[in-house]
C-alpha cells in the first residue's frame, strides 16, 4: 500500500506540475499575442514616435517574456503581470500625446510663418536645427508659449544674439517642456489603467463564470472580485493579479484530479478489478472509486 501510495503521490505531484506550467503558458502566450498587436497597431498609427522610450522599453520586455515562455512559464507569466497596465495604456497615451501636440501645432503655425519672415537666416536655421533635434514631439509643441516669449525676447532684439546664447535658453526651455510632458504622460496613463483595470474585473469575472472547477473555490474568487469597490488602484492590480493566480491554480487542481483518477482506475482495472464508474461526492468535494475482484476483495 505503501507503494501505491507513492505512486499516486508522484504521478500527481508531475502531472500537477506540467499541467500548471501548460495552463500559465497558455495564457501567458495569449496576453503576449494581445500585447505584439498592441504595439504593430501603435506603429502602424504612426504614434510610436509620441511614446518612443516607452515603446522600444515595452517591447523588449515582450521579447524577454517570449524567452522564458518555454523555459520557465511562471516567470514569464510575472514578467507579463508588471507591464500588461503599462501596454494595454500605451495606445490611449499615444492618442492622447499626439492629440496634444497636434492641437499645438495648429495653434502655432501661423505664427511661425509669420515670424520667419523677420528673422535673420542664421538665427533661424539654429532656431530650427536645436527645435528638430528635441526627441520628443509632445514636449516641443507643450513648450510653445515658452517658444514664443523666447523668440520675442531674443529675436526682437537680433543684432545682440548670437546662436551660442539661442541655443543655450533652448536648451533650457528643452528640460522644463520634457518634464511637461512626462507629468502629461503619466496623467493620461493613470486614467488609462482604471478602465484597465475594470476591463480586466469582467474579464475575470467572464472566466470564473466558465470555469470547470471547485464550486466553493469558485465563489470564494467571485466574492473577491466584488470586493474590491474601495480598494485603490494599486491594491485593485495586486487583488486582480492574486485571483487570476488561485483562478489558475484551482483549474490546474481540477485537472490534475482527474488525471489521477483516470490513473487509479486503469491501474485497478489492469490488476484484475471490476471498477464502478468514478463518482463525485460534491459534500465532500472527493471522487469515489468502488472496485472489487470475483474472489470477493475490494478497493
Amino acid at each position: 500500500m505503501s507503494y501505491e501510495v507513492d505512486m499516486r503521490y508522484e504521478i500527481e505531484r508531475k502531472r500537477k506540475q506540467a499541467l500548471f506550467d501548460a495552463r500559465v503558458r497558455e495564457t501567458t502566450e495569449g496576453f503576449v499575442s494581445r500585447y505584439w498587436k498592441i504595439l504593430k497597431d501603435i506603429e502602424n498609427s504612426d504614434l510610436s514616435e509620441y511614446v518612443s522610450s516607452e515603446f522600444s522599453s515595452l517591447s523588449t520586455k515582450v521579447k524577454k517574456i517570449e524567452g522564458y515562455l518555454n523555459s520557465d512559464p511562471a516567470t514569464a507569466r510575472s514578467l507579463s503581470q508588471n507591464i500588461s497596465d503599462r501596454i494595454f495604456s500605451l495606445p490611449k497615451v499615444a492618442r492622447a500625446a499626439r492629440n496634444a501636440a497636434e492641437q499645438a501645432r495648429r495653434e502655432t503655425e501661423s505664427q511661425r510663418i509669420e515670424a520667419e519672415k523677420k528673422l535673420r537666416e542664421e538665427l533661424e536655421k539654429t532656431w530650427q536645427t536645436s527645435l528638430l533635434s528635441w526627441g520628443d514631439p509632445l514636449a516641443r509643441q507643450l513648450a510653445f508659449p515658452e517658444l514664443s516669449a523666447l523668440r520675442k525676447q531674443l529675436f526682437d532684439d537680433g543684432e545682440k544674439v548670437t546662436p551660442a546664447v539661442l541655443i543655450k535658453e533652448l536648451l533650457k526651455v528643452q528640460n522644463l517642456a520634457n518634464q511637461k510632458a512626462q507629468t502629461f504622460k503619466a496623467e493620461q496613463a493613470q486614467l488609462a489603467s482604471v478602465g484597465v483595470q475594470q476591463e480586466k474585473l469582467q474579464e475575470l469575472k467572464s472566466q470564473i463564470a466558465t470555469t470547470d472547477a471547485d464550486p466553493e473555490r469558485l465563489e470564494k474568487l467571485s466574492r473577491a472580485l466584488e470586493n474590491t469597490s474601495s480598494l485603490n488602484l494599486d491594491e485593485i492590480k495586486q487583488q486582480i493579479n492574486n485571483i487570476s493566480e488561485e483562478l489558475d491554480e484551482a483549474v490546474v487542481d481540477e485537472s490534475c484530479r482527474k488525471e489521477v483518477v483516470k490513473a487509479i482506475y486503469q491501474s485497478l482495472q489492469k490488476s484484475g478489478f471490476t471498477v464502478d464508474k468514478p463518482r463525485r461526492d460534491k459534500e465532500n468535494d472527493e471522487v469515489v472509486i468502488k472496485a472489487a475482484r470475483p474472489a470477493g476483495s475490494q478497493a
